[in-house]
């Protein structure tokens, strides 16, 4: 019987170990951005960031890495000037621009010391004139757009709710900390924050403790038995009835107010608000980051110079 022939034999490339494995885009290869994602990575990893903050970052630093395809150590002082002008180009507020811009200059720094780069491309490279004031002028409440939102709180589904919510957004609380407040974390005259990074005593006004309580009342009256593990605050959506409060239903109780008002409404605004009227009682810097849980003093420059409208009275009774 006759014998099959042998067939001739295929050769087949394998990536050697080690080999930079690239990813597939729309011209089929894209170029190896494997390890300049990873140093992004780990300089997030080390930071101790709440999740917007560390979104945010990765964000700043993604704008850069889609603007160039240079490797971090090939980065120049001439390719850092020419991404500010192109930023400066951009539809992106004055304040986003200065943060980006500030972001790229922190991971350099960092690639500086952690051993990765040799010189800080960004060293020499001036500061985007932003002006502190422009940069957040539309940020602080003032009191008359306080007072407006009161009164929508008030003629809301959820008033006693409602009020309670913004008098804690309105001492610098975050909605993702909101979100994971318990009975047992309002503690008469303050709140018991907790995050990845720190556990801190948030002070209460007097006020601030009114809502709250008259909220907390009005949940007794409706037959709802408290106890330490309780949400502090309820969601009243149809789908999550009587669950806890996420973040996402704290914005979304901002977005109704927004629309209620007209005014330009997100949950971070009470917070700038807060902290721009702590900086206008003329507290040492020191003690407003304690309050606010900033990590620094040097991102409490822009509200110096703010308008000081918003520094009599943050909180309403229902």
């Amino acid at each position: 019987m006759p014998r099959k022939p042998t067939p001739e034999p295929v050769i087949i490339s394998l990536p050697l170990q080690g080999s930079t494995t690239l990813s597939r885009g729309k011209t089929g290869l894209e170029s190896p951005a494997d390890r300049r994602l990873a140093k992004v990575n780990d300089f997030l990893q080390v930071r101790s960031l709440s999740p917007n903050s560390q979104k945010a970052y990765r964000q700043d630093l993604q704008r850069f890495l889609e603007w160039t395809e240079a490797d971090w150590p090939q980065v120049t002082y001439g390719q850092i000037v020419q991404f500010q002008k192109f930023l400066a180009q951009q539809s992106l507020a004055p304040a986003t621009v200065q943060r980006v811009a500030t972001t790229l200059k922190k991971f350099c720094r960092w690639m500086v010391d952690a051993g990765y780069l040799s010189k800080d491309p960004t060293l020499a490279v001036a500061a985007l004139n932003v002006s502190p004031n422009e940069a957040s002028k539309t940020k602080a409440l003032c009191l008359t757009e306080l007072e407006q939102i009161y009164r929508s709180a008030l003629a809301g589904s959820f008033p006693k709710r409602d009020t309670a919510l913004i008098s804690v957004l309105l001492h610098g609380v975050r909605a993702e900390e909101i979100s994971t407040l318990n009975l047992a974390d309002y503690q008469g005259n303050q709140l018991k924050v907790v995050t990845v990074q720190q556990t801190s005593q948030v002070p209460l006004e007097a006020q601030a403790q009114k809502n709250l309580d008259a909220y907390l009342t009005s949940r007794t009256q409706h037959g709802e038995i408290l106890t330490d593990h309780c949400p502090l605050f309820l969601s009243y959506s149809r789908r999550s009835y009587g669950q806890r409060l996420s973040a996402w239903g704290v914005r979304d109780v901002v977005n109704k107010l927004q629309a209620a008002t007209g005014l330009d409404l997100h949950p971070h605004r009470f917070r700038h608000t807060f902290t721009s009227h702590l900086m206008h009682q003329g507290l040492p810097v020191a003690q407003v980051t304690v309050l606010t849980r900033h990590k620094s003093g040097q991102s409490l420059r822009r509200y110096q110079q703010e308008s000081p409208d918003s520094t009599q009275k943050l909180t309403a009774s229902p």
